[in-house]
């Protein structure tokens, strides 16, 4: 491009020049001649400068004429040229695009590894989330068992305990039956005295009753060994039941409302002895009564003259004994004075026993009336525990501590007192 610039200006320097010298003789000829006879001239005129240029400038012709030449042959060597780097290009190109198609070939494969460990991740996740879920299941189903087991042994315990409390019932029915024998038996002893039976028939009868004395006596000491033998049982029972369940404080309480029952039953007095002998009576003694097998009292029968003398002589009774074993044991009692606007029954709630006991869940066990606004609890097999009362509607003191049986007023203070008794 450049060569072909360069031949075009000479080109157009030489016309120039051409012109410039042509224009002197066209105004010589417009001035001076005619129109056919100016053409003709400046013809001939601009032929021969024409000619003198063409021979003044032949060299510079003939030169540029070798030049072109010369140059045609360089533009074709540079074609040359310039098509070997095209063909270079070219390859490079091609290269360059074989590089990039390897590139995103290499990049799918990281994207597919990629993708493939991330699924490994994902399963693995998901393996580790199914063992977490079966541990999970398995220690459900362990403490399932274990809750079982627990609610087995408080079942084997609430049994004991009815059995427990059957047999004070066996043993209140028996000193009932006890005191209706000696309540017959006073009653003959009034009536043979009233009807003046025959000093024969007293002595008989004296001797019948004396029988029938040994006999109770025998009875009342093998029921007095049995008594003996079931108390040590219920014994073991009762202090097991402390050591291990609440339940253990609920027979401590039964046992001690059985104790003031029995405490509260008046002793029979001693029937006095007749100074002289009964009159003889048509009237036929009655019967003696059968003995009890068990009582709260034994009979004693003695002979002062020629009469029988029935007296009540105290004995140590299964149920009084087991009220005064279940007193000696561990107890926490406590009581509390119903604020106004509180709900009944009212109910405490404790925890952090020392020695520990079972512990009830909320609202905690309900509180016996004791009148005049109070309420109390005794807590079998603990001395000291954390606790507050509350009427499960709403209402309910702070956390309390006690370390001894007390009351507590409705001001918020103590008294140490055992509000069991």
């Amino acid at each position: 491009m450049y060569i072909a610039y360069l031949w075009v200006d000479s080109w157009l320097k030489l016309m120039s020049a051409c012109v410039e010298q042509m224009q002197p003789t066209v105004v010589r000829l417009g001035s001076n001649g005619s129109a056919a006879g100016d053409a003709e001239c400046a013809k001939a005129q601009h032929e021969g400068v024409l000619e003198a240029l063409l021979a003044a400038h032949a060299d510079e012709l003939g030169e540029f004429e070798r030049r072109m030449t010369t140059h045609r042959e360089d533009l074709v060597q540079l074609r040359a040229a310039h098509a070997d780097e095209l063909r270079q290009l070219r390859g490079k190109l091609a290269d360059a695009e074989a590089a990039a198609a390897g590139g995103e070939r290499r990049s799918a494969e990281l994207q597919a590894k990629i993708q493939r460990q991330a699924e490994a991740e994902d399963q693995e996740r998901v393996r580790r989330r199914a063992g977490e879920a079966a541990a999970a299941t398995a220690r459900r189903d362990e403490e399932s068992a274990a809750l079982a087991a627990l609610e087995a042994t408080i079942a084997g315990l609430q049994s004991e305990l009815s059995a427990a409390r059957a047999d004070l019932t066996a043993v209140q029915q028996e000193a009932v039956a006890a005191g209706a024998a000696l309540a017959d038996a006073r009653a003959q002893t009034e009536t043979l005295r009233g009807a003046g039976a025959a000093a024969a028939a007293a002595s008989a009868e004296a001797e019948r009753l004396r029988a029938a004395d040994a006999e109770l006596r025998t009875q009342l000491h093998a029921a007095l060994s049995r008594a003996e033998a079931e108390h040590r049982e219920n014994q073991r029972l009762a202090d097991e039941l402390v050591s291990r369940t609440e339940v253990s404080a609920r027979l401590a309480a039964e046992l001690a409302t059985a104790r003031e029952r029995l405490e509260a039953v008046p002793a029979a007095s001693v029937a006095p002895a007749p100074e002289k002998a009964p009159k003889p009576s048509k009237r036929a003694p009655r019967p003696a009564a059968p003995a009890a097998a068990v009582g709260t009292a034994a009979l004693a029968a003695t002979e002062a003259s020629g009469d029988v003398l029935f007296a009540e002589r105290p004995t140590t009774a299964r149920a009084a004994e087991l009220a005064e074993t279940a007193a000696a044991a561990p107890a926490l009692s406590v009581g509390f004075r119903k604020p106004d606007g509180w709900a009944e029954p009212l109910f405490v709630h404790y925890w952090a026993s020392a020695p520990g006991v079972a512990e009830p869940g909320w609202p905690g066990v309900a509180m016996s009336s004791a009148g005049n606004g109070w309420w109390t609890y005794r807590i079998g097999g603990t001395k000291a525990a954390d606790l507050l009362f509350h009427d499960n509607r709403g209402n309910q003191t702070g956390d309390l501590h006690r370390e001894r049986s007390g009351r507590l007023d409705r001001d918020g203070r103590w008294t140490d007192d055992d509000v069991s008794h």
